[in-house]
């Protein structure tokens, strides 16, 4: 297989060859590329950085949804959310309100041999806001299809 990478930067072209790459990122300034045999750095660097064959160390991942006001200006909180994906082992989700309140949540999948499962991690009643933020990590060999939240409008009192 033949991969061509873009330096936008100056319009230049590196082509790789021999490799089955399915993806590519940039992490700690150094061009990575993906596939089934591991992770190799495409920069002249050390050949692999994490290969199935020669290193089982897990990887550590995260991302972070925008902040949400869930379609409603009304203080809320979040019940439960379920992350439905291919999982290895936990994931954990900090919620934060805007004003900085912070809760963190892990979810077992129930089946971590990969194959698709949904993950109902429950919420804590005590944290509300209007604005939440969620981010997911984990460390273990994860595919997330979809996320789905559950806000719960909080009834004004006065």
């Amino acid at each position: 297989m033949t991969t061509l990478r873009l330096n936008l930067r100056n319009n230049g072209i590196t082509q790789y060859s021999g490799f089955n790459f399915t993806d590519f990122c940039m992490f700690q300034g150094r061009p990575l590329g993906g596939g089934p045999d591991g992770i190799f750095t495409l920069d002249g660097g050390d050949k692999d950085v994490y290969t199935t064959t020669s290193d089982e160390r897990a990887i550590s991942w995260w991302f972070e949804l925008p902040q949400s006001q869930y379609g409603t200006t009304d203080i809320k909180q979040l019940r439960f959310m379920y992350v439905s994906g291919k999982f290895s082992g936990p994931i954990t989700v900090k919620v934060v309100t805007e004003d900085g309140t912070t809760k963190t949540y892990t979810g077992t999948p129930s089946n971590t041999s990969l194959e698709q499962t949904t993950i109902r991690i429950p919420m804590s009643y005590t944290q509300r806001g209007e604005f939440l933020s969620i981010t997911v990590s984990g460390s273990s060999d994860t595919s997330i299809d979809f996320i789905e939240v559950a806000p719960f409008k909080q009834p004004r009192r006065g």
